[in-house]
């Protein structure tokens, strides 16, 4: 994708704002944006457009917001009819 598609692509589309939104909702009983903001330590509004899709965190925040989630950093991007070799690694060794 060139730079020029990227910047034009409708993020709410990606994989990330979908599992980031589906984590705290599902796996944390729906707490407020608040809770999980203040715990990972950005601001509501920045939690807030990760999860609508309309803002990516930066790689090296990808990198502690997976440590935080307790996933593969590769698996913000493995849509649902693709997965990665280590995430198909990590599902099997549940």
């Amino acid at each position: 994708m060139k730079k020029s598609e990227i910047a034009s692509a409708d993020y709410r589309s990606l994989p990330f704002a979908t599992l980031l939104n589906h984590w705290r909702v599902t796996d944390q009983g729906d707490p407020p944006i608040k809770k999980p903001a203040i715990e990972f330590g950005v601001s509501e509004p920045t939690w807030s457009r990760w999860e609508n899709g309309s803002r990516f965190p930066s790689p090296a925040l990808i990198q502690r917001l997976a440590d935080y989630l307790g996933i593969p950093p590769c698996r913000f991007f493995c849509g649902p009819d693709w997965q990665c070799p280590r995430c198909a690694r990590c599902a099997n060794e549940k």
